[in-house]
């Protein structure tokens, strides 16, 4: 389970400066709200420029990252 806001920090620093990013969720069943929080809010908000899509998020993902994105 990724849950730290650190864990999502780091994944965006490892960004090659690419307007787009798909981030790959296979083999993950959960995040915590903090690191949906902090790439599906504070990044998209920062980065507006870039944009986000998710590739093989389970349910809980996928709802996890619905509620981050709906504090836009």
């Amino acid at each position: 389970m990724l849950r730290e806001p650190a864990q999502g920090r780091g994944a965006w620093l490892r960004a090659d400066g690419s307007r787009m990013a798909t981030l790959d969720f296979e083999g993950v069943h959960a995040i915590g709200p903090a690191f949906a929080d902090q790439i599906f809010r504070v990044f998209q908000r920062d980065h507006p420029e870039v944009q986000l899509s998710c590739a093989n998020a389970s349910m809980d993902v996928e709802k996890a990252i619905r509620i981050a994105r709906v504090s836009l």
